[in-house]
Order: C-alpha cells, then sequence, then structure tokens
C-alpha cells in the first residue's frame, strides 16, 4: 500500500462555523478558566504523558496553567496529571455543558463541513470494505459522515447528553454510552476493521491504554486526529482575554511530530495515509479581531478583507511544513 500524503483544505468552507467562536468568546473562556482552575487542583505531572520522560520546571503559562515541553519526544503537557474524576467533571457534568454546546449546534453544516472530508480521506486511503468503531464519538458527527458514505459504523462515548442528542440524527449507524472502561473492552472485542478517535487522544489520563487495546484487537487500522503543538499555541499567549480553542480547558497537553512518531515505533505501526492542514490563521484573525479598538465598520472590512483573501495561502505555508493546528493519521498494524 502506498502511503497517502495530504495537505491543507480550504479554511472558507468551515469559516462560517468558526465565527461562533467570535460570538461566544466570553462564555467559553470563562468555561475554560473554570475547567483550567479544576485542573489545577489535581497531583503534579512528573513524567511525559506519551513517553515517560522526566520533566522539569514549567516552560510557559497560558490562561493560568504551567506548560512543559518534553525534551525527549516534544510532547507539551499541562503539568498536571488529569484523573478519571476530572475528565468525568468535564465530559458528564455540568462543567463539560458549555463546552460540549458549542459543538452541539448546526449539526448537518458540521457533518457536511467538517466530518464528510475526513470520511472521504478516509475511503481514499483504504480502498476495500471498512467497518468502523468510533471512540469518544461525541454527539456521532463522524459516524452519521460515515452513514453519508453508507460505511457501517458504530460510536461510543461516556456522554449520555450528547449520545442522546446524537442519535436523533442517525438513521442506520449507532451510537451508545459507555464508560472508558467499557470502551477499551470494546476495543479489544471490536470485529470493526478500523478503530477511530477523532480528537480524543488529548483527553485520555492515559493514551497508552488505546493503544495497548488496538494492538489486542484484530482490527487492522487505528484513524486519529489531533490538535498539535503549533503556531497558534504561541498566538494564544500572547492573547490571554480570548479563549484558546487549541490549548486550556479540557485541552491538557498537545501532541508533536516527534510524540506521534514514538507511539508509531512503540507499537509497531506504519503510515497509511497523512493529512496535516490547521485553523492556525483563522484562529489569529478571531484573536486579533476580538481584540481590537475600532470605531467603525470600515476597519473590521480593513481586517477581513486582509485575512478572507489571503487565509488560505497563509495557512499552506504551515500545513505543508506539518507546523499547522491539527493532523489526521491513519496507522496500520506491521505484519509480525
Amino acid at each position: 500500500m502506498k502511503k497517502i500524503i495530504k495537505y491543507s483544505k480550504n479554511i472558507n468552507d468551515i469559516f462560517n462555523l468558526k465565527k461562533e467562536l467570535v460570538t461566544s468568546n466570553k462564555k467559553q473562556l470563562k468555561n475554560t478558566i473554570r475547567i483550567n482552575k479544576e485542573y489545577k487542583k489535581l497531583k503534579l505531572r512528573k513524567h511525559c504523558i506519551v513517553c515517560q520522560f522526566s520533566l522539569k520546571n514549567p516552560d510557559f503559562v497560558s490562561h493560568t496553567v504551567p506548560y512543559s515541553i518534553c525534551k525527549k519526544c516534544g510532547h507539551l503537557n499541562g503539568i498536571y496529571l488529569m484523573s478519571k474524576k476530572f475528565n468525568e467533571k468535564i465530559y458528564s457534568s455540568n462543567l463539560g455543558k458549555n463546552y460540549s454546546s458549542l459543538y452541539s449546534r448546526n449539526y448537518k453544516s458540521r457533518v457536511e463541513k467538517i466530518y464528510l472530508p475526513k470520511v472521504k480521506f478516509m475511503k481514499k486511503v483504504i480502498k476495500k470494505r471498512i467497518k468502523v468503531l468510533d471512540f469518544g464519538c461525541g454527539n456521532g458527527h463522524f459516524v452519521k459522515a460515515c452513514e453519508n458514505l453508507k460505511i457501517k459504523a458504530e460510536g461510543i462515548d461516556p456522554n449520555h447528553e450528547l449520545i442522546r442528542l446524537g442519535k436523533k440524527y442517525l438513521k442506520r449507524n449507532s451510537i451508545k454510552k459507555l464508560n472508558f472502561e467499557e470502551s477499551i473492552d470494546e476495543i479489544i472485542t471490536t470485529d470493526a476493521n478500523l478503530v477511530s478517535f477523532i480528537f480524543v487522544l488529548e483527553h485520555l489520563e492515559n493514551p497508552k491504554k488505546i493503544f495497548e487495546a488496538f494492538s489486542k484487537s484484530s482490527a487492522e487500522y487505528i484513524y486519529f486526529s489531533v490538535p498539535m503543538f503549533s503556531f497558534v499555541v504561541l498566538v494564544e499567549n500572547c492573547f490571554q482575554n480570548i479563549y484558546p480553542r487549541q490549548l486550556g480547558g479540557p485541552h491538557t497537553n498537545l501532541y508533536s511530530k516527534e510524540s506521534i512518531n514514538f507511539i508509531i515505533k512503540k507499537f509497531n505501526l506504519k503510515i497509511a495515509g497523512e493529512w496535516w492542514f490547521g485553523t492556525d490563521f483563522s484562529d489569529l484573525y478571531r484573536n486579533i479581531l476580538l481584540s481590537s479598538n475600532y470605531k467603525t465598520r470600515l476597519y473590521k472590512n480593513k481586517l477581513d478583507t486582509l485575512f478572507q483573501n489571503q487565509i488560505n495561502d497563509l495557512q499552506k505555508v504551515l500545513d505543508r511544513s506539518k507546523l499547522c493546528s491539527e493532523v489526521h493519521l491513519i496507522l496500520k498494524k506491521n505484519s509480525k
């Protein structure tokens, strides 16, 4: 199988959806600070969440949380340990509702603009029949996109409210509520040939368990997307009064190219397909817009024109350098 490498996507396709982040900035920032406050109550992290290398003093602080860059694999670690109780509070309680509600609106548009391209990429990489188990499915956007392209898929997630809302949109595919331990067992015993984790790994207390479960399963492929330690993290650190979409709140750690390669080698995997793209410059636009002190519409129109006309070309520079805010990877088990 020849590895497929893809770069960039048209940011204008999702620009209107991202505008929600402008109108809900104060609400989302407040919720992030609340989550950060809970996170800072946890025990200190002594070792990298990916490679277990010893962490030293924090390298920077953003939105009140200190972060340490692993000197071995480059993974960006929040200096506190995630816990089961913390995750339950974020994803299964009232504290997580504000975060979840942002991604529950415009369901059909999100499926079409954000998730269908992911499924089309998956089909391009894997040309045979695909059956999907989607771990951490949330509202089931990815499962619905699979359904739209006649791919059988089942989603699992611990959040009852998200499952309840998502079920309204599904006809053939399904989603169900399972806790983390039950979900691990589901991976091990699944008859799906692909297990997906669409922006899930960065939320987990111990992501190693996911890859261990995949190794034990009969599934052949693992498809995951993760937010990266990228340019936008530097932007967010300069705008402390703006909601940080990339780092903070439920995102307590971020992946690097090196930390991903560590996982690939450790679990004897190989890359079947990779897609590098991001929204770094749309986030830069949002941060500048919300921080600007302008008096007339003319100023905003000028700002809109400067960014919206150039935003794809600017983003492509980061995408092709693999310095963008996210990556989608389809990995295959190596033959033993």
